[in-house]
């Protein structure tokens, strides 16, 4: 399960952590590449979920309130609960 680098230094005081949160949610995740392919489509779904552009004629995140971007991120946390609880009950298969 490879990845890229984070992106900042290694000599961080928080680098270990960071790397031990990335390798969780990777882990969680089914690797870098399903992490890759599968977050942009969850991210994309909960925001036009949220938009909604065919009932509310809206298009972009500068149209929606403050209580629906919040909306948003509990979404995102809702789909990521879900398709990682789905994944760990695959792998005990």
């Amino acid at each position: 399960m490879s990845s890229p680098p984070i992106g900042f230094d290694p000599l961080h005081q928080d680098y270990v952590l960071i790397k031990q949160l990335e390798a969780a949610i990777l882990r969680h995740a089914g690797g870098f590449e399903k992490f890759r392919v599968d977050i942009p489509q969850l991210l994309r779904r909960a925001i036009d979920e949220v938009i909604d552009s065919a009932r509310s004629n809206r298009f972009t995140l500068i149209e929606i309130e403050k209580t629906e971007k919040t909306y948003i991120g509990t979404k995102i946390e809702i789909l990521l609960r879900n398709r990682w609880r789905r994944n760990s009950d695959q792998a005990r298969i």
